[in-house]
């Protein structure tokens, strides 16, 4: 009997709907753990810091707080990383791509390398991107087509090879895109054409030819 007792109690424990047995958990969000967990992935990929800026980058105070680092004053969440001419030398982890917040993004003259993470893509968010004078290699990811709010971006004096995506031309607020000293090769997208917000286009594809496209 205590068998037959208890079968149908594990039953109503397992299934009842308001017991949630039988429901889905949802899955965890983007939140300030993320962005603190990110920051500090991103400050992993560092190899040298000559004048020890990211030595604030610590738990011993909220990121907010950590030098080059602006948050949203309500919601306590990254909207801009700034650390421009620094000497910084590393890589741009992946990670940058779960700052679900960001909108503004300068790395301009560093020494940072490699390739640029696929992952960028999934910034939302970001409207500016200043990533020139480093020395950042490979082909620009197709993925930035993925950031819509995107009005500014700056990939100059570095070592990127390849085409330009013909996705870019998905960037319905593009205003000014400087592509120089790189070593880009074949012609500009026709889909540029689309960009009806572009004022300037800027283009070098590692000989002397220098494009310029200007709305007016």
């Amino acid at each position: 009997m205590a068998t037959e007792t208890t079968i149908p109690i594990l039953l109503c424990l397992v299934f009842h709907p308001l017991l949630g047995g039988s429901q889905t958990l949802p899955l965890p969000g983007f939140n300030n753990n993320t962005d603190r967990e990110s920051l500090l992935a991103f400050k992993s990929k560092i190899t040298h810091d000559p004048l020890g800026v990211l030595g604030t980058w610590n738990l011993s105070s909220s990121f907010c707080n950590w030098t080059g680092v602006t948050c949203n004053v309500t919601k306590q969440r990254v909207t801009g990383i700034d650390l421009e001419n620094l000497g910084v030398v590393g890589h741009i982890a992946p990670h940058i791509g779960d700052l679900s917040f960001l909108s503004y993004l300068n790395l301009h003259n560093n020494s940072f390398s490699g390739n640029l993470p696929q992952e960028i893509g999934q910034l939302f968010q970001l409207r500016t991107l200043i990533l020139d004078s480093n020395r950042i290699q490979g082909s620009i990811p197709s993925s930035l087509s993925l950031c819509a709010r995107l009005s500014y971006l700056d990939l100059s004096t570095n070592r990127l090879e390849g085409t330009i995506p013909n996705e870019l031309g998905a960037l319905s607020v593009l205003e000014v895109v400087n592509l120089a000293q790189n070593f880009l090769t074949g012609p500009i997208p026709s889909s540029f054409v689309n960009l009806s917000s572009l004022t300037n286009l800027t283009r070098r594809d590692g000989s002397s030819s220098l494009l310029e496209k200007s709305s007016n």
